[in-house]
Order: structure tokens, then C-alpha cells, then sequence
């Protein structure tokens, strides 16, 4: 087993964190998006990267509930719990999804979101951003010949944090709750005031 494999049992679960009760669903022109909501508080929404699942949080979405916010977590189209009925698929309809859902009442009016898309429609599209917005990436992430300088990049083009995560690949939140945990945690506290 890897070193990182081995960090994940370092994730603590508090009973008293608000469980996900069941899946809902954004209903969407061509299909339905999967997600699932819990908590009280400020709303955060997590948005899986390529080809992963919202289980992909489950490590830090009870640590933010049991923080004090409420929390969303989707799966992308075709993937999870979402239809496979979509005409087209990637970073353009993801960000559209979420924000159709953000636009429904009792929702709040800001996301981030990473993109993988070429530098030259993504860069434009980055320098959007006007939210503050915080970047993950796996020190060995294998999509990237250099995990460091896109991270940079896309921090540059949002003008975001960005959080370098040791001994992991492509899934940080997954592979390293206690580092992804505690960066998502000051992140919000710096948003949001609090302590």
C-alpha cells in the first residue's frame, strides 16, 4: 500500500455530523445531475474533477458540515448518480449545472470551479472568476507534466490560493483529507470571518 493510500484512515468522522439523508436530483434539460445536501450553515458545493464521483468528498464533507456549513456535493454528468442523457459532457456543462442550481432560490450566487480545458479558452474564462477561489492539486498528479505550474497557473488566472498537496496524485480529497480538510477550512474562515 502507498504512503498515500494510507493517509486517508487519518480522517475523523463525528458522530454528531449531520448524515446525507438520500440523493436528490437537479433536473436538467437532458437528464438529471446527482447530488447530495446536508448541514446548516453557510452553503459550500464541491464539484468532483474529471472522471470522479462526489464520493470523493466523503472525508471532507462531514469535516465542513461538522464545521458549521451546509454542503452540496454533485456528480458530474454521466457519471454516479447522474443520467448518462446528455448530449454533451465536460468543464463548460459542469459549470453551467452548478450554476443553474445556485440560481434556485435559498441558494447562494457564487462557486468556484477548476477547468482543464485548452489554456487559451480557459484563461479568459479563469480571469471571470470573481469570487475567491481556492486551487488543490496532487503534487503527482499524473494529467499534468507539471502539477506545480498548472496549479500556478490557473491561481494566477483566478487570482486564487493555491494548495499544493504532497503524496498525492489526481484525488487530494480522497487521498489526503488531512491536508485537503484543513486548507478547505482556512480557506472558508478567510472568506467567510470566521474563526
Amino acid at each position: 500500500m502507498s504512503t498515500a493510500a494510507n493517509h486517508t484512515t487519518r480522517a475523523s468522522h463525528s458522530s454528531s455530523v449531520p448524515a446525507v439523508e438520500e440523493t436528490s436530483y437537479l433536473r436538467c434539460p437532458e437528464g438529471r445531475i446527482g447530488y447530495d445536501v446536508a448541514g446548516a450553515g453557510s452553503l459550500v458545493v464541491l464539484v468532483p474533477g474529471m472522471g470522479d464521483l462526489r464520493a470523493g468528498y466523503r472525508f471532507l464533507a462531514p469535516a465542513l458540515r461538522a464545521a458549521g456549513y451546509r454542503v452540496a456535493c454533485t456528480d458530474l454528468r454521466g457519471r454516479g448518480d447522474s443520467d448518462t442523457t446528455f448530449a454533451s459532457y465536460g468543464d463548460e456543462e459542469t459549470a453551467a449545472d452548478v450554476i443553474t442550481s445556485l440560481r434556485r432560490p435559498g441558494h447562494a450566487k457564487a462557486f468556484s470551479a477548476t477547468t482543464r480545458a485548452s489554456h487559451d479558452l480557459a484563461e479568459a474564462r479563469l480571469a471571470d472568476v470573481t469570487v475567491p477561489a481556492l486551487v488543490v492539486m496532487g503534487e503527482q498528479d499524473p494529467h499534468f507534466p507539471d502539477p506545480r505550474a498548472e496549479a500556478d497557473w490557473i491561481g494566477r488566472a483566478m487570482g486564487a490560493q493555491v494548495v499544493m498537496v504532497p503524496e498525492a496524485g489526481h484525488y487530494p480529497p480522497s487521498q489526503r483529507p488531512d491536508i485537503t480538510t484543513g486548507a478547505a477550512l482556512r480557506f472558508l474562515e478567510s472568506v467567510t470571518g470566521r474563526a
